[in-house]
């Protein structure tokens, strides 16, 4: 497997959810060439975190900041005072939720749902810089067996077509070494684009 590594530097960030899918995508232009591999990111710090969540309704990023408000309050008693009031319960915020994430992914881009984004959230009132380290490794095989490979995992978990109950279920078992060039060739130009 073949590792590259970026990094993004994020501006001061208001307490909240902030979308930086894009940032994360374009720290690392080798994504663009990756036919299967993986995505992983990480925030390097304690009282900030990543998270993968709907990017389409505002509601959703304000009830969640909402519910962890409740589970960490900054009126508690806590004795870790000294960065202020709103500290400690980041920490607690990060600590509950997820400094770093992996996504698969397939020719050239992460592998995210329809209403999936990538989120840093902010757990403090007006922080510095947050600093995003953005890893992509890559499998090393050629890209038809990758194809072949991320395809038959995709392929083989999908459900009937409601429209017309038709089971349109592909499934393809690869035996590494035994493909031959022209089935590689035939199953390629059968799978979907």
């Amino acid at each position: 497997m073949t590792w590259t590594q970026g990094q993004v530097q994020l501006p001061p960030l208001s307490r909240g959810w902030h979308l930086v899918t894009d940032a994360v995508v374009s720290a690392v232009p080798e994504l663009a060439r990756t036919d299967c591999g993986v995505l992983h990111v990480f925030i390097q710090h304690t009282s900030a975190s990543l998270s993968i969540n709907e990017n389409a309704d505002p509601d959703v990023p304000r009830d969640l900041e909402a519910s962890i408000n409740a589970i960490a309050p900054e009126d508690f008693p806590y004795r870790h005072t000294l960065e202020g009031p709103d500290d400690m319960p980041a920490h607690i915020k990060a600590a509950l939720t997820a400094t770093s994430i992996t996504i698969p992914v397939s020719r050239g881009r992460p592998m995210l749902g329809t209403w999936q984004g990538v989120f840093v959230w902010e757990h403090r009132r007006g922080h510095s810089r947050r600093q995003v380290v953005v890893h992509v490794g890559a499998a090393d095989l050629g890209s038809r067996q990758l194809r072949l490979a991320i395809n038959e995992l995709i392929l083989e978990d999908l459900e009937p077509d409601p429209v017309d109950g038709v089971d349109d279920r592909w499934t393809f078992t690869v035996d590494e070494g035994a493909l031959s060039q022209a089935g590689a060739d035939e199953v390629d130009a059968a799978l979907p684009n």
